[in-house]
Order: C-alpha cells, then sequence, then structure tokens
C-alpha cells in the first residue's frame, strides 16, 4: 500500500487539468546476497486519475565501512505503462486548445536511477544504534 502524487496545475500547467494522486497497491520481492541486495516492484492505483502500472527494479550494495560508517550504492529501473504516462504528462486536445500547448500523448517509459549513501553512527543506545546520513540521487 502507498500514494502516488499526481499532476498539480500550478504555474505553467494552470491550464491543464489537474490528476488528482490515489493510493496505490502493489507487490514487492526481495532478496540479498551478502552486500547485495535486490528487489522487483509492482504497483497500480486504486484511487484517484492515475491509471496504469509502474514496475521497479533496484539493486544495492551495502557495507559497514567501520564501527561507525556505512555505506551503500546502488541502481534502479523504473518502467511506467502508457496509461500511467499519459495520465501524468500528456496534454489531450481540450487542453491543447485551452493551453495553447501542442497536444501530446506519449508512450510507456523507463527512468534509470543511481543512489547512493553515506552514514556516520553518532552514538549507541541501549535498544539501536542512531545515525545521520545522506541520501543523495539522481535519475
Amino acid at each position: 500500500m502507498g500514494y502516488t502524487a499526481g499532476r498539480d496545475n500550478d504555474n505553467d500547467l494552470q491550464l491543464l487539468e489537474k490528476v488528482d494522486g490515489g493510493a496505490i497497491a502493489g507487490l514487492r520481492i526481495a532478496c540479498a546476497d551478502n552486500a547485495w541486495s535486490y528487489s522487483a516492484t509492482a504497483q497500480t492505483p486504486f484511487t484517484g486519475d492515475v491509471n496504469g502500472y509502474q514496475l521497479a527494479f533496484k539493486a544495492q550494495w551495502r557495507d559497514q565501512l567501520s564501527e561507525k560508517w556505512s555505506a551503500s550504492f546502488g541502481p534502479s529501473l523504473t518502467y511506467s505503462s502508457e496509461d500511467w504516462t499519459e495520465d501524468m504528462f500528456g496534454i489531450s486536445p481540450s487542453e491543447s486548445v485551452r493551453s495553447g500547448l501542442s497536444t501530446y500523448s506519449p508512450d510507456g517509459y523507463f527512468r534509470f536511477g543511481l543512489t547512493g549513501s553515506l552514514r556516520e553512527f553518532l552514538y549507541n543506545s541501549p535498544r539501536r544504534w542512531r545515525g545521520l546520513g545522506g541520501l543523495p540521487g539522481a535519475t
């Protein structure tokens, strides 16, 4: 269970229809092999204005560099179906007339991303480690 954001019609998109986000349901499968973990996710919205589905594949390497430091890094690949992409990025003929933008009917698309983190553990509480870290990413 989760939530997917829609498309606001603010600023340059003010003459386009707003696309309401909604609740999503899906399935996630994950496995780990030493320092690497892998996951595959399929999700689809069941409320809101977004239709279609998304598939995501991720791999992540994680290692404890020292007693106080850990690092992770990994690629991801996401596919959004044609319906999902059309709802989020498409411009219908009526929106085109209203906004002056050209009609646009996108196909599904692939998105590639890389993320990484470096964490420093600040102190050890009796129950668990407390950490401070960063998570840079690019898609």
